[in-house]
């Protein structure tokens, strides 16, 4: 222990007393552990942290599936999950929850729209969560009618607090929610939201009202104590097999799926995030590499210091052992910069990242993270300290007693050199990946959505249902406030569309069945999207009509039921056969209490040009328009097209709906571009994380081949005075030492293009429109690299042509 007090003592005496070089070589080092702590900690919050319920391993998601459709996320209907939950063997227990946005009223009576629920009375209990206030539900508390309120809700202990004060007899309180006094019976403890984002909830009974084919609810279930995955997904098949031979009509063709719940919320930022990660350590190897390079010229320097200390007596293990503390040493300084740069990124996402990527709201700088940081801070020392350090124990060190500083040539310059080369390999694999990811995004963003989302506004609003339940209503209100925004200053045209493209999507994808055609068996009809729009939505779009005609203002509830259909419908469903005139039948009734398709048949009128809806990457699905009026839905998106900037008609369309109905409030309100936008946002956030890595990777490698040139240089310093005495000229000069420069750049490069290309096979999964090996990119890549390495050698050269030939030589 006292020589390790005694080398620690040294270590930090010898680094204080060279504060330029550690000073680069902290900076050097804080870089790449930072960014790696930054990235292990977004891993850590949003893969490897569990979900915040008890044994939330056990907690599975489940959808339906439909083969022959591509039908691959479905709803259940309740009936439907009633069936998997009672015959199930794999299961403790199962629910169901669909997702709204309610309109809530405060304290001082002012209407706000909060993010809730509808669950099954069992959901807490499925979860293992209890109110820390009151209680959880009972199946009394759901209403048997679907078309009537609950009796209680639930809130989350953040709706408690900013709307109600915190109220301490909050419980057995009457809250005005969706026009409706319903009794507080619970409240959550602090951050509990299921599903994510969700922050007030109401009973539903589970209950087979509504028949199989109403699919709207999620499903979410517990498994039994050793039950996997595999054996519930079994267990779950079989049931559907059974259920489709029992019900055809309903049930033809529909099977299940499941995954644990952590991974259907984390969704595919998984692999972008261990790309990102991977990145980070490649940085932190290059960050090592470029420390190592240092080390390594410093101990040239002190070439005389460690052969006098040899010559004292002291072992090669003491040498080695004195050069990695000073490594660890300087690790350790390097780490606790690192991690307040980490602190800093992190707080960057969560300020500037993009709202859609919430869960990186996660990320959290926490004790597993700092045990990462140590352990990478460790592996980093040990990686840049190892080869200084085995140089300097090295018994051909004895002659610098006779030699100085000049004594190290041979494998110290080589193994410098092969260090360097190996730096710029790894900023080869860095830039690449990331000039790939520009490119995929670049592609990705360039997509046309096939409108024109350009001067809109939108605005989400969902009706209540008190004052609100019977489909003229929903109608006649929409169609009131439409009307009365159109008439607003700066206003050009107003429309609504139930589920906004690339907004939150209200789907839902039915059978087709034709009038006057031999059906397909029941479950294998070609499936569609079904929405309402208002008449004006594809003027107002963009969207053009390709044959027959738009909704007009006629198409009224009082009128016979018109469709508009898209060309994907079209192709799909009428291949060889005009679609105008023909009818579509069977379509169902109901789909929970969000809104109603009541026509038993309806005619196709128009079909007009295909757009796209969720994924710019994605062909347009098949899609049915029906006209509001006619089919009236509670949720609607307004799109708000404007003569400037559509934000400046936010207070217009607020004040506009108060006037109607104060009770009411209006949900997200934004650009219609912004929407957009946000539907590529993890890949814009994993560009530019990568592109940042890939910058400083490039910084590094240049700093590094500038390092190794210069001190190759100054070691060749009487060489090049004896070559200028002896005639050559600066040109020669000049060209010798960007050939050794050019020599390392291509050697590098080369070797960072084949790791580049085994990299691809990771990160092809995250290109659009872009190929993992593309020839091009790694051209440009290449000749960039090479580039650099030479613009890194060419201050180092001139410097060379300037050496005094008298001056140097003189002293021998």
């Amino acid at each position: 222990m006292g020589l390790f007090q005694q080398d620690l003592k040294y270590a930090f005496r010898y680094l204080r007393k060279h504060l330029s070089f550690t000073t680069i070589a902290v900076v050097t080092v804080a870089l790449g552990v930072g960014a790696t702590t930054a990235i292990f900690s977004v891993v850590n919050g949003v893969l490897l942290k569990g979900l915040p319920y008890p044994n939330s391993e056990e907690l599975i998601r489940l959808w339906t599936t439909n083969n022959e459709a591509g039908v691959t996320d479905g709803d259940f209907s309740a009936a439907d999950l009633i069936d998997y939950k009672e015959q199930s063997t794999t299961f403790v227990d199962l629910g169901g929850y669909f997702s709204y946005d309610a309109t809530f009223t405060d304290t001082e009576g002012n209407a706000q729209k909060v993010p809730a629920a509808g669950i099954t009375t069992n959901m807490f209990d499925l979860l293992g969560v209890q109110p820390i206030l009151g209680r959880g539900f009972r199946d009394d508390d759901a209403s048997t009618d679907p078309n009537q309120p609950p009796r209680s809700i639930i809130l989350a202990h953040s709706v408690w607090q900013n709307l109600y004060d915190g109220d301490p007899d909050i419980i057995g309180r009457s809250i005005l929610a969706e026009g409706f006094a319903l009794e507080v019976i619970g409240v959550t403890p602090p951050g509990f939201e299921f599903p994510r984002g969700m922050v007030a909830w109401g009973p539903m009974p589970l209950s087979a009202a509504g028949g199989r084919q109403a699919r709207f609810m999620n499903g979410v279930g517990r498994l039994r104590a050793n039950a996997t995955v595999d054996a519930a997904a079994l267990d779950v098949g079989v049931i559907a097999s059974r259920l489709e031979r029992e019900f055809q009509e309903s049930n033809r063709n529909i099977g299940v799926r499941i995954s644990s719940l952590h991974e259907s919320i984390v969704g595919d930022l998984k692999p972008a995030l261990f790309v990102l990660l991977g990145a980070a350590a490649v940085l932190l190897l290059i960050a090592s590499v470029n420390v190592a390079n240092l080390l390594l010229a410093r101990g040239v320097e002190r070439s005389t210091e460690i052969a006098v200390r040899t010559a004292l007596g002291a072992g090669r293990t003491r040498i080695i052992r004195q050069l990695l503390t000073e490594s660890f040493a300087l690790a350790a300084i390097g780490a606790v910069v690192g991690v307040g740069l980490a602190a800093a990124i992190v707080k960057g996402i969560h300020v500037f990242g993009p709202v859609e990527m919430d869960l990186l709201l996660e990320t959290r700088i926490d004790s597993r993270v700092l045990l990462f940081t140590v352990g990478v801070t460790g592996i980093a020392g040990l990686m840049f300290g190892m080869f200084p350090a085995l140089a300097a124990g090295s018994p051909n060190l004895r002659s610098a007693l006779t030699e100085g500083s000049k004594g190290s040539k041979g494998s110290g310059a080589r193994m410098r050199s092969a260090l360097v080369t190996l730096e710029l390999a790894l900023a080869v694999v860095l830039v690449l990946q990331a000039g790939l990811l520009v490119k995929s995004f670049r592609n990705l963003s360039a997509e046309e959505t096939g409108f024109d989302p350009s001067n809109s506004l939108v605005a989400e609003l969902a009706l209540p249902f008190a004052g609100y339940q019977d489909p003229p209503s929903i109608a006649d209100f929409y169609q009131r406030y439409m009307d009365k925004l159109a008439t607003a200053p700066g206003v050009v045209s107003v429309s609504a569309v139930s589920s906004l493209p690339f907004g939150p999507m209200l789907d839902f994808r039915v059978p087709i069945t034709v009038r006057d055609r031999e059906p397909p068996p029941r479950g294998s009809e070609p499936q569609a999207f079904y929405r309402q729009v208002t008449p004006g939505f594809f003027t107002n779009m963009g969207i053009p009509v390709v044959s027959g005609r738009d909704f007009e203002r006629f198409d009224r509830r009082d009128s016979r039921p018109v469709i508009v259909i898209n060309e994907a419908f079209a192709r799909l469903v009428f291949p060889d056969d005009d679609p105008i005139g023909k009818y579509l039948i069977g379509i169902p009734p109901s789909f929970g209490p969000l809104g109603t398709f009541p026509q038993p048949e309806v005619e196709i009128v128009g079909v007009v040009k295909d757009f796209k809806f969720s994924d710019l990457g994605e062909s347009p699905e098949p899609s049915v328009f029906f006209v509001h009026d006619q089919s009236p839905f509670r949720r609607m998106t307004l799109i708000v097209k404007s003569r400037g900037e559509p934000l400046q008609l936010a207070q217009t369309v607020r004040a506009d709906l108060a006037t109607l109905d104060p009770t009411m409030a209006l949900g997200r309100v934004e650009t219609f571009e912004r929407v957009i936008a946000g539907s590529y946002a993890r890949e814009r956030f994993s560009m530019l994380l990568l592109t940042g890595f890939a910058i400083v990777a490039l910084s590094l490698a240049a700093i590094g081949i500038y390092g190794v040139i210069s001190f190759s240089v100054e070691q060749r310093t009487t060489e090049m005075a004896i070559r200028m005495a002896l005639g050559a000229q600066n040109s020669t000069i000049l060209k010798l030492i960007l050939k050794g420069g050019s020599i390392l750049g291509v050697v590098g490069v080369s070797f960072g293009l084949f790791g580049a290309w085994a990299a691809g096979r990771v990160t092809a999964s995250q290109l659009y429109g872009a190929s993992p090996n593309d020839p091009f990119m790694f051209l440009v890549v290449a000749v960039g690299l090479i580039g650099v390495a030479l613009l890194a050698t060419l201050v180092p050269a001139i410097r060379a042509t300037k050496i005094p030939p008298a001056t140097v030589l003189k002293p021998e």
